[in-house]
């Protein structure tokens, strides 16, 4: 049975965009060449686009890409919306849980479809089982895709610690930038007005000279003018997780191991060692916090 939307009636229709990497962005699927390709086969086909919400730059986490996911959903659904566009299979569903939940909401209403317009494939509740068979021969090829994708970037992030640089996305008191035409980030040393790194500094250099505890050093750091946002003393877990962090003497962890950084210190390896002793002690072989 093949479901025919009536080309008299103007059909509502949401598209769904993503591009996932610098790459593909520059190969000709950019968030606006399918913005083209959505509006030119809306006009085609007579449907109306209510709304252009749902995209996913190559910025956005995996966490971003599915709460927007599941708002598209959500949102066709509230707005009884017959119609989802998208450039292609792997652009909407790259695992099995997201394809299952698209063909649960095709399951729901014979009027539902999804347009893959570059593959030139239509997907409803009865669609012919060679349809379905590319669909599913596409999903798995888009999960393939998407893992291999993970995997080269776990490679790449463990290359550049063998390199000397963190692969982190924030440090405090540092700025992530990128020198020249270099294609890696460089951390350095945050000077810029209001910054915390002299305040982690002096932190590390009180500690080393003094036997305060881990609350008394956010006493200690208040007086000398560093508080939360909410006008505070850092609280103990902040000074623990601070001062233990070999960041700090030029050195970083990345999945279990220190790596030789290449970023500039804040303090001394000797300071650094100092304040190990004495904000940790040992519990059954266990570091402990010094409270």
């Amino acid at each position: 049975m093949t479901v025919v939307i009536n080309q008299n009636t103007q059909e509502k229709a949401v598209p769904f965009r993503r591009v996932s990497s610098r790459e593909q962005r520059e190969e000709g699927y950019s968030i606006e060449s399918q913005r083209r390709l959505d509006k030119d086969y809306a006009n085609k086909h007579n449907f109306k686009i209510v709304t252009e919400q749902f995209e996913i730059a190559e910025s956005a986490r995996k966490s971003q890409e599915r709460k927007i996911f599941i708002e598209m959903l959500a949102y066709v659904r509230k707005n009884k919306i017959n119609i989802i566009l998208v450039e292609k299979v792997d652009r909407i569903t790259r695992n099995l849980k997201d394809a299952s939940m698209l063909a649960d909401w095709l399951e729901e209403d014979e009027k539902h479809q999804i347009h893959f317009i570059k593959d030139n494939l239509i997907i409803h509740k009865f669609s012919r089982s060679n349809e379905q068979l590319q669909w599913d021969i596409k999903i798995a090829l888009a999960r393939h895709y998407s893992n291999n994708l993970s995997e080269e970037v776990r490679k790449g992030l463990a290359e550049k610690a063998l390199c000397g640089d963190y692969p982190g996305s924030k440090k405090r008191g540092y700025l992530s930038i990128r020198l020249g035409d270099s294609k890696r980030a460089t951390w350095i040393v945050d000077k810029t007005e209001g910054s915390v790194a002299p305040y982690i500094k002096k932190s590390f250099e009180i500690m080393s000279q003094n036997n305060y505890t881990l609350q008394e050093m956010g006493h200690v750091m208040f007086k000398e003018g560093w508080q939360t946002k909410d006008g505070k003393p850092m609280a103990r877990a902040t000074m623990w997780n601070l001062l233990r962090d070999v960041f700090y003497c030029g050195n970083f962890k990345y999945k279990g191991i220190v790596y030789k950084g290449n970023h500039e210190a804040l303090v001394s390896e000797e300071v650094f060692q100092a304040v190990q002793k004495k904000i940790t002690k040992k519990v059954n072989g266990k570091y402990a916090k010094h409270h």
